[in-house]
């Protein structure tokens, strides 16, 4: 029996590994993005931890006031 392993430069791998943080970020601020009322938390796979009342900065332009009443 014998095993064969491919062995990839430490490079492609960090850029592999980059590229997936990239998704998963992207993934996150989709997500949050969509979050316009208390109950889409849930909804978009993030946990109400407890009743806040918060600023988000979009934009030099636009403060978005979350409200967890």
């Amino acid at each position: 029996m014998s095993c064969s392993f491919l062995l990839l430069p430490a490079q492609t791998l960090a850029q592999d590994l980059l590229q997936t943080i990239l998704l998963q970020y992207q993934d996150y601020e989709e997500r949050f993005a969509a979050v316009e009322k208390k109950e889409d938390i849930s909804g978009q796979g993030f946990t109400l931890i407890e009743d806040q009342c918060f600023l988000v900065q979009l934009s030099w332009r636009q403060i978005i006031v979350f409200r967890g009443r």
